[in-house]
């Protein structure tokens, strides 16, 4: 039995529903389908067994080039019949034909049948996020913003649609002037912080840091957001040992155990026919969140 693919339409509310509500009750994405569907930049794509739903992954436009992978659901009765890696070899296809050069996603840091499945179908893993937070930021003094010329996009993160909540795309010179503008980006002796829009829900959200620990710390001890928020502060931060225990020094909590995720990426403009062929291990549910 052969799955056929096709776009999503009003008409596969229902089945889609009824596909995230048998693998969990608490699926997002029933909540994201109008957005999903309505989104003109988007790739919505169906996998269907003998008139059955199979699988669905979806695809969203979150940069020039770039789309952010998630959604991606299997039917446990189609199993172990390469419909993940149908879905995913043929939304690459869509994305290339579109000009999409890089594609990325997330999947949990302890999913190994996911982050195997990704690997077999020719996906990087980028790098390990830890998601971490400090209840009651409430430090005082802020540093003048900076803005120094980059050389290469810095990847960042924002508010979205996905069981992580995060999308991740890339952020140019241009977006972090724009940033530092805002006053959400803060630099110093090699050390940088880049923050989320003010958000009452959410508190202060460090999107992006990186540099020297010392520095860095001293940085994170002086920065106070105008906006002053009783959430505490929340910070994604890659998974390097330096940072990790600069964070700890600060007080900030341990990453819970959905706190810490691996980003995925595929260069879609650049991967052979080998890539789209390979074999297939098996349909990892939720392997993109």
């Amino acid at each position: 039995m052969k799955p056929t693919l096709h776009a999503a339409t009003e008409s596969d509310r229902a089945a889609v529903r009824a596909l995230c509500e048998r693998l969990d009750p608490h699926d997002y994405l029933p909540e994201a389908w109008d957005a999903w569907l309505s989104d003109p930049g988007g790739e919505m794509l169906l996998a269907s067994c003998d008139g059955t739903l199979a699988g669905c992954v979806y695809a969203a436009r979150v940069a020039p080039g770039e789309v952010f992978s998630q959604g991606l659901r299997v039917h446990p009765d189609y199993r172990r019949l390469g419909v993940a890696t149908l879905l995913m070899n043929e939304q690459r296809r869509r994305l290339a034909a579109h000009g999409i050069r890089v594609a990325r996603g997330v999947t949990g840091y302890r999913n190994e049948r996911a982050r195997a499945f990704f690997a077999t179908i020719g996906w990087k893993e980028a790098f390990v996020v830890h998601r971490r937070r400090l209840p009651h930021w409430k430090r005082s003094g802020a540093p003048t913003a900076a803005m120094r010329p980059r050389t290469q996009p810095l990847l960042v993160s924002r508010e979205g649609r996905a069981h992580f909540r995060r999308i991740y795309f890339s952020a140019d010179a241009a977006w972090i002037e724009h940033a530092a503008r805002e006053g959400r980006w803060h630099e110093r002796n090699g050390a940088y912080v880049l923050l989320d829009p003010p958000s009452v829900d959410l508190g202060t959200w460090v999107v992006a840091l990186g540099g020297p620990p010392a520095a860095l710390r001293s940085l994170l001890e002086e920065l106070s957001p105008p906006w002053r928020e009783p959430r505490g502060m929340t910070v994604e931060a890659p998974g390097e040992p330096g940072l990790q225990e600069m964070l700890d020094r600060l007080g900030f909590d341990a990453p819970g155990p959905d706190d810490s995720y691996v980003v995925v990426e595929d260069e879609t403009a650049v991967v052979g026919a080998a890539a789209l062929s390979r074999g297939r291990r098996g349909d990892p549910v939720g392997a993109v969140s």
